[in-house]
């Protein structure tokens, strides 16, 4: 066995730490350590040079994140700009396309106007407009609306007469159609006897649907009750109080019936005589 002694061993190992710590750390042109003369002030030289690198490379890195963070936010100016003024030329084409339109819609009108008193239609569509606005009120009240619902997207019946009757443009064919087909519905079915499926608003307050019965434009009932219409809401509720037994055995034999005449309850003051029995 050979023997070292520790002071050979002490410089031994000092030797090979520092020229490790040479060769492993930057180049030597811009990074030296200086000569220890022990193990300690080596490990304390070798920790300072490590300490400058980190720095440095801190330095660098917090440059390195600065000059990409400012790129990033002027990518995102320059995008912002870009699609601001896109939208501002979109934007300038549509308003032109616009004015165009409205310049052309006033001169189609006008055309349209001069082609109506030339034919004699202004005082066809005035006097649509008045029948309308009359018929108006009697649809509103009229219990055979809950036969005929709207469609959707669509006013109801009334609504759009009053609306007919209270406009100023030019009416279309299909305006003056729907005018036309309301009166006559009206007309027909105020002569006949229904039976459908409509809602009624029971005496606890809760909307059910249930059969109907309507005589006409004057009378509904269902299941055996007379019915009063609310115009507001468009439906039936069922009145508080029936009418006397004798007549509620009239209503109970006219709804058995299928075919033929059978007597039934009428009231041609649509509401008003119920009322006043209720």
């Amino acid at each position: 066995m050979i023997r070292i002694k520790p002071s050979l061993a002490a410089s031994a190992v000092a030797a090979f730490a520092l020229q490790f710590a040479v060769s492993a750390q930057a180049p030597p042109a811009t990074q030296k350590v200086a000569a220890a003369s022990s193990t300690t002030e080596l490990l304390k030289n070798v920790e300072q040079v490590r300490a400058e690198d980190i720095k440095k490379f801190d330095d660098r890195r917090k440059e390195f994140d600065g000059i990409t963070a400012e790129a990033q936010k002027n990518a995102k100016m320059k995008e912002a700009t870009d699609n601001r003024d896109a939208l501002d030329k979109a934007s300038k084409k549509l308003q032109d396309q616009y004015s165009a339109n409205e310049l052309k819609i006033n001169q189609l009108n006008g055309q349209l106007r001069d082609k109506t008193m030339a034919l004699g239609l202004t005082e066809l569509f005035g006097l649509a407009r008045q029948v309308s606005n009359d018929i108006s009120t009697i649809l509103q009240q009229s219990l055979i609306t809950t036969q005929f619902p709207v469609a959707q997207g669509q006013q109801p019946r009334d609504e759009f007469l009053r609306s007919f009757s209270a406009s100023r443009s030019t009416p279309t064919a299909a305006d003056l159609q729907r005018v036309w087909t309301e009166i006559q519905r009206e007309m027909t079915a105020s002569g006949q006897v229904a039976k459908y499926q409509a809602t009624v608003v029971q005496p606890g307050g809760v909307p059910e649907k249930t059969e109907v019965i309507r005589v006409g434009p004057f009378t509904a009932m269902s299941n055996g009750k007379f019915l009063s219409y609310l115009p507001t809401l468009r439906t039936f509720e069922v009145l508080p109080r029936q009418l006397p037994s004798r007549f509620m055995s009239i209503a109970n034999r006219f709804a058995s019936a299928t075919s033929g005449y059978a007597e039934a309850v009428v009231d041609s003051a649509r509401g008003v005589l119920t009322g006043l029995y209720v």
